[in-house]
């Protein structure tokens, strides 16, 4: 029997209720810690949440990606307006179908009672068409299988979920960042000694202009001839003043699959397909640049750290 209880108000209005067996932070923390959300936020048995990007502050973003073997997927974007821990949530969301739907407020409210959580989750949608809409797709029974999810399998482990350590694979947001680069379409038998041709006219440059230089990265997009979009650069404050085969560029923005390798650098093969292998397990769909950010150099190779990103379609 489901446990929760929903009812309209008004023309535009959906309140939804439910009881826990679990404490006001249990279920509140729930609702903002992307390890939590992952894991019961998934309605009906055969769905799978491959992205969940979470910034729970006040105008913070979240985005959650749902996918199912035969039924696609979809996913729902939205800001943080309130938070008051262990209390009080407001945000809005919208549907991608993949149109977006109108926005959806929502507050909800956790209130202790008798040993646990009463949820009280109230919607206000823009009228009453979109409101019948909304209630016409049978919400309430892809909210009570998540709900239970919790109750079954994160509730009473919450804490020790937080502590686990994060996958090595990670969908996270970057930011674009102004570059000093060198770009060559090569094969990948030539990309070493291009590499090497490319750092010395770089620190050259920057040693004439005086712009301050941040990481070193390489950046890569597979061209349609068969050979590489290659463009070893750093990262850089501001936009350069480009100057022969130096030139001013940027790192792309946006959702990126990411991976830390530890080691040296003749893992980065491995590190790639292993990456690119798990995006395809997630359902998540390369946009095609790729790059990596190396770390300072370590003394021992084995504790080399580089960051690989992948562009997400």
């Amino acid at each position: 029997m489901s446990k929760l209880t929903l009812r309209t108000e008004g023309d535009d209005h959906i309140v939804v209720t439910r009881r826990f067996a679990a404490s006001p932070e249990a279920v509140y923390r729930a609702h903002i810690e992307p390890k939590l959300i992952r894991r019961w936020m998934l309605g009906p048995e055969g769905w799978t949440m491959p992205v969940c990007i979470c910034d729970a502050r006040p105008g913070g973003k979240f985005r959650y990606e749902w996918s199912h073997e035969k039924r696609g997927g979809f996913y729902i974007t939205g800001e943080f307006v309130e938070l008051v821990p262990f209390k009080k949530i407001v945000h809005v969301e919208r549907m991608h179908l993949p149109d977006p739907t109108p926005d959806n407020h929502v507050e909800t409210r956790f209130e202790e009672e008798r040993g646990g959580t009463l949820m009280t989750m109230r919607m206000t949608l823009p009228d009453e068409k979109t409101r019948a809409a909304m209630l016409s797709t049978g919400m309430e029974h892809g909210m009570e299988a998540s709900y239970a999810r919790f109750e079954a399998q994160v509730a009473g482990q919450w804490e020790r979920l937080l502590s686990e350590s994060e996958g090595p694979y990670s969908v996270v947001i970057v930011e674009p960042r102004h570059t000093v680069a060198v770009k060559f379409a090569l094969a990948f038998s030539d990309m070493p000694s291009a590499e090497r041709s490319a750092r010395g006219k770089i620190a050259e440059a920057i040693s004439r202009t005086g712009i301050e230089a941040g990481d070193s990265f390489t950046l890569c997009r597979r061209l349609a001839d068969g050979r590489m979009h290659y463009e070893p650069g750093v990262v850089v404050p501001r936009a350069f003043t480009s100057s022969g085969d130096v030139v001013s560029s940027q790192l792309p923005g946006g959702r990126a699959a990411k991976h830390v390798l530890v080691g040296s650098f003749d893992q980065l093969p491995q590190a790639w397909s292993q990456l690119f292998d798990w995006c395809a397990s997630q359902g998540l769909k390369l946009e095609g640049a790729f790059w990596q950010v190396y770390g300072p150099t370590a003394a021992d190779p084995a504790t080399q750290e580089t960051t690989l990103y992948a562009l997400l379609a």
